[in-house]
């Protein structure tokens, strides 16, 4: 297995800035604003999108056993931010202390 950290990196919005990330059409976590996930995917090629950013193209992992990849979604409270991004593994280590880890559903 390949671990994926997904970050949640949106300020409030009026519309709610939660983030769902599915992998192809299964749903692997829905995220509050400032929070972040850790998944385990199987190794392979992934697709991954987001629920809430329809203009922003969809992310591919090609995951190898052992390894970990980053993803971060966000929106900016006037939506003048819309992310949804590989970041690098020092880049995520800067973001994760700023954010709590997701409950689960």
């Amino acid at each position: 297995m390949a671990a994926l950290y997904v970050l949640n990196m949106s300020t409030p919005t009026v519309f709610g800035s939660s983030k769902t990330i599915y992998d192809g059409e299964r749903k692997i976590v829905t995220l509050d604003q400032r929070r972040y996930a850790v998944v385990q995917i199987a190794p392979g090629r992934h697709t991954f999108t987001c629920d809430g950013l329809p203009m922003i193209p969809d992310l591919t992992v090609n995951a190898a056993a052992g390894q970990t990849y980053f993803l971060e979604a966000a929106m900016g409270a006037t939506f003048d931010k819309e992310l949804f991004a590989h970041i690098t593994p020092e880049f995520a280590r800067k973001l994760l202390p700023h954010l709590k880890p997701q409950e689960p559903d």
